[in-house]
């Protein structure tokens, strides 16, 4: 595979990777800290290999069918390749096997919509609120600014940046939120700049 399939490749998995990974509860006490699931085209090797604590395991996969494929059946193609890899390690070590199918169906119950709320804040008055939500999938990744009543209800909606779909794009952007002035929010990135505003409508 050429470096921009496997580029595209691993960023059209990568969200349906983090939506498992946002579900599955903390680890502990197992062989591996961490598992990576190694699509190949050739024969897959037997057995994971352990490095430093990660298990990088290989399924053999048609990495190339995976383009022609519509945008839920890939989806489901990342899932079958997360399960197939997870119990491959699971064969040959203690890994608990069952903690990995709650995170897997909770991505079936969602449809797989990667979707959650970063962080909040208050305005001065406490009369309103800005959150920032992130939506995750297959082509991009987007950081979205909301702002709302004390009681829940939206009153403005702004997409404030788009990255590639790749959690090294876009959590750099995810500094803090504040309030400019109290009908302004501003993301600001980790480094202090301003990443996007979104305004309370007159």
């Amino acid at each position: 595979m050429e470096r921009g399939e496997q580029r595209r490749f691993t960023n059209e998995v990568r969200s349906v990777c983090a939506l498992v990974t946002r579900h599955l509860p903390k680890i502990t006490n197992e062989k591996f800290g961490k598992i990576l699931v190694l699509c190949v085209s050739c024969e897959a090797k037997s057995e994971p290999i352990d490095q430093l604590g990660v298990a990088f395991v290989e399924i053999q996969r048609d990495v190339h069918g995976f383009f022609t494929l519509g945008r839920k059946e890939k989806q489901w193609w990342a899932l079958a390749a997360l399960r197939e890899g997870v119990a491959k390690v699971a064969a040959t070590s203690d890994l608990d096997l069952a903690r990995f199918e709650g995170a897997f169906k909770e991505a079936e119950r969602l449809d797989f919509e990667n979707i959650w709320r970063w962080k909040t804040k208050a305005s001065d008055d406490r009369k309103m609120r800005a959150e920032v939500w992130i939506e995750h999938d297959l082509e991009e990744c987007r950081l979205v600014g909301v702002i709302t009543t004390k009681a829940g209800g939206r009153i403005a909606r702004r997409i404030l940046i788009a990255t590639a779909p790749d959690e090294w794009a876009f959590t750099r952007f995810l500094g803090k939120i504040r309030w400019e002035d109290e009908g302004t929010v501003v993301l600001e990135d980790k480094k202090g700049g301003v990443v996007g505003q979104i305004e309370v409508p007159t």
